[in-house]
């Protein structure tokens, strides 16, 4: 795969992160970050994260030196590139000036300690990995940080995409993506945080990207999250949307690939509907309160009666 700086035709490319994340394609693409805000936000907001729509676009990447990112590129293989610095943190003029350098040069600056524990958390993911039988080849057959660029057909025309594979495997059926989650490994928990943020999209976006560019249905690409717990013990699950839940996220990917269109052609990108929202209170909360509000009343009606007994008995 050719090292490039701009796309002309649909494939499978090698670009540095700051190429990718720059949008390479011909016209602005839509990727599933963005796709993901026009899910839970608006589409003002997904203009407002795009690269090439937002004139005075600048990257909030405040993670971008955190744990996470530095056992990702540690079990990838590729990335940026990682400048380990010896201080205790990064409070003194030295510890400041060295990390800037590094950005500068376009690498990722650490600290010892959370390199050694970035170190600790990937050789516990190649273990808990390799016990795996369905998936102890992980992160190794493969290629990391593959570039796949593709035209979706829409209303209005085509579209350019864009996706990041974490890793795509030799037999390019399969795609890992590796997160990192703090409240942990539970399959279920980071299930409902996908769909709360719309990033159960990625799944069917990529998925469908992969198979636009090799002629197959979308279906017979088989997407993974490799998920870790960032603290000891390290543990990790894999995780993969069953069918009928992976068809309902590959609906929601069509809504914003059409919507996305909708709004590149009509160059308009509207925030919330300019009027009063009137809004109900949700059925949940409504069900909690009355849980408390009952709860409330047994306990005075208990040391009501507790109260009469004890008048009683005097």
């Amino acid at each position: 795969m050719p090292e490039t700086t701009s796309v002309t035709a649909p494939g499978f490319y090698d670009l540095t992160p700051a190429q990718y994340h720059a949008d390479p394609a011909p016209k602005p693409s839509l990727n599933s970050g963005v796709a993901a805000k026009l899910l839970t936000e608006t589409p003002k907001t997904a203009w407002f994260s795009h690269p090439r729509l937002n004139p005075e676009f600048q990257e909030q990447d405040e993670k971008k030196f955190d744990l996470g990112s530095v056992a990702h590129e540690l079990l990838l293989g590729k990335g940026a590139g990682i400048e380990v610095l010896d201080f205790p943190n990064w409070t003194t003029k030295a510890a400041k000036e060295a990390r800037a350098e590094a950005v500068a040069n376009g690498l990722q600056p650490c600290l010892v300690d959370l390199y050694e524990k970035a170190q600790a958390m990937v050789a516990a993911a190649r273990v808990q990995l390799g016990d795996d039988p369905e998936n102890f080849d992980a992160f190794t057959n493969g290629r990391g940080e593959v570039a796949v660029l593709w035209q979706e057909q829409t209303a209005p025309g085509k579209m350019w995409m864009r996706g990041q594979l974490d890793w795509f495997m030799d037999d390019q059926q399969r795609i890992y993506d590796y997160k990192t989650f703090a409240p942990g490994a539970d399959p279920e928990n980071f299930i409902k945080y996908l769909v709360r943020g719309g990033k159960d999209i990625q799944d069917p976006f990529y998925s469908r990207g992969v198979a636009s560019v090799l002629d197959v249905d979308w279906e017979a690409i088989t997407f993974r999250f490799v998920v870790q717990h960032p603290e000891p013990p390290f543990l990790l699950s894999v995780v993969e949307i069953e069918s009928q839940g992976r068809q309902w996220s590959y609906d929601r990917s069509q809504w914003a690939i059409d919507k996305w269109a909708d709004c590149a052609v009509k160059q308009q990108y509207r925030g919330f509907v300019p009027r009063t929202h009137h809004v109900g209170i949700p059925t949940w909360s409504q069900m909690e309160w009355e849980d408390r509000r009952r709860a409330d009343e047994l306990a005075e009606q208990m040391l009501a009666q507790a109260a009469e007994q004890l008048e009683a008995a005097e």
